[in-house]
């Protein structure tokens, strides 16, 4: 026989009511039954519809895109980057095909997070104060003061974050091409001769300023794709030939990196491309189109923009090159202005040390924590525009023997001596075979990251929904 007692349970009138408590014969409280399953499908239907509010809610304000090796891109990520370049289309009228700036915007987010993996599997960071320093070399790069630069972007409707996030991944992708691809690179001795002969010969101009679009194309790609990427190649080879801008079809239809900046890939020297694209480029005329030309990458099209008619031999002439060492006191990652004091105090008790007689190449070994301390900091020799702004400047103020007053940089405090400087011709093959090796190490570097990426975009998942 059941007993029946009051004890509070569960109303939906009142969380806490006099309620019967049913036990059978053994003891069994029903209620506690009851309660647990009536507790189960209230917190079941909440969820339920917390689900079904949550999901309604992220449809409405954005939606998942593409899954990049389990990262996610949204499509608030996509038109972060494509809206900008749309509304400048369509205020010049250029606006073709809204979607094509969309799915090139969608392949720049998905490279950039295969390059973050990358680089996060190699523990590889860009610091903030990188990115400031960056922002301050942009700006005066437009001979502009930060203020007046960061008030420009606003005028052209960009965020300070997102130029900021623009700089980190130029940032991330040059330490990526360093660490990664950089070692793997080699220039042969008969390379540089051919390029020297070249330049000697002052055939054509020395530089060129080229526009380009690509279409990717991979070797599991089906013949009916081939064919209209072939199509579409042509039909933009005419467009440019008939007067069409450069800039609205890259940001539309180019799967270079430069597409979404309209293509721009800026000036090159001899020496600084593969050469079978520079013999073809080389000869052109300012606004002359080429293409399409097939790689492993797929369909390039080029367009010179401009040209700079003197090799290097008559524009340049004697050129001044210095033999430098160097001591570098390195700072710690986001340093305080005590941090910053402090190594700027050590540098200028080991400047004291170098006036009290001190061996410059000894200290170097002992106290520099730059690579080239095994070396006694030795730099070799080098031109104008191959170190960072500020440590070139005194570098190349001080005499021979001099030794510099405490220089920073973005990696630390340096003191420099200079051991000699002299005057190289253009002609002069020794001078001038660390450049020549340095623009055809780039033109390899360039070529190879290219190849790199492409390969870690096949490689990776991607579920493009």
């Amino acid at each position: 026989m059941a007993l029946i007692e009051f004890d509070p349970v569960f109303s939906q009138d009142n969380l806490l009511v006099p309620g019967p408590t049913v036990t059978n014969n053994d003891g069994e409280s029903v209620v506690v039954r009851r309660f647990v399953a009536k507790m189960m499908f209230v917190v079941f239907a909440f969820l339920l519809g917390l689900e079904i509010f949550s999901s309604a809610q992220a449809g409405q304000l954005d939606r998942i895109v593409a899954v990049v090796e389990g990262d996610i891109i949204t499509a608030s990520d996509v038109n972060r980057v494509a809206e900008p370049i749309i509304r400048r289309l369509a205020h010049s009228g250029e606006l073709r095909d809204e979607s094509q700036v969309r799915r090139r915007a969608l392949e720049e987010l998905i490279a950039r997070k295969l390059r973050e993996r990358k680089a996060r599997a190699l523990n590889i960071q860009v610091a903030d104060k990188d990115i400031d320093q960056a922002m301050v070399q942009v700006a005066k790069n437009n001979k502009m003061e930060l203020k007046d630069f960061l008030q420009e972007l606003r005028r052209q409707n960009m965020t300070q974050e997102d130029f900021r996030e623009d700089l980190r991944q130029e940032l991330l992708q040059s330490h990526l091409i360093g660490q990664v691809i950089r070692p793997l690179v080699t220039v042969t001795e008969d390379e540089i001769r051919d390029l020297q002969r070249t330049l000697s010969a002052g055939d054509g101009p020395e530089q060129i300023h080229l526009g380009h679009i690509l279409l990717a194309m991979d070797e599991k790609m089906p013949a009916d794709r081939i064919e209209k990427l072939r199509q579409l190649a042509d039909g933009i080879v005419r467009r440019l030939r008939t007067g069409e801008s450069l800039a609205p079809l890259a940001s539309q239809y180019s799967d270079d990196a430069t597409g979404l900046k309209g293509g721009d890939m800026g000036w090159f020297k001899r020496g600084e491309m593969v050469p079978e694209l520079e013999k073809v480029l080389f000869p052109l005329s300012a606004g002359s189109v080429a293409g399409p030309l097939q790689t492993t990458q797929g369909l390039h099209i080029f367009q010179v923009l401009e040209r700079k008619s003197a090799s290097i031999r008559h524009k340049s002439g004697p050129k001044e090159e210095i033999h430098a060492r160097h001591i570098l006191l390195k700072l710690p990652e986001n340093p305080t202005p005590e941090e910053v004091n402090k190594v700027r105090d050590d540098t200028l008790s080991i400047r004291k040390l170098l006036e009290g007689g001190g061996d410059f190449k000894e200290l170097a070994r002992s106290r520099s924590q730059d690579p080239s301390a095994a070396d006694g900091g030795d730099l070799g020799w080098f031109g104008r525009g191959m170190m960072v702004p500020e440590f070139e400047k005194a570098a190349f103020a001080l005499a021979k023997g001099g030794i510099s007053a405490p220089v920073r940089t973005k990696y630390g405090w340096h003191l420099i001596l200079l051991e000699e400087s002299r005057q190289v011709s253009g002609d002069d093959f020794a001078g001038n075979r660390t450049e020549l090796e340095n623009r055809l190490r780039e033109s390899k570097t360039q070529d190879l990251y290219k190849q790199w990426q492409r390969d870690l975009r096949l490689r990776a998942y991607v579920e493009i929904r």
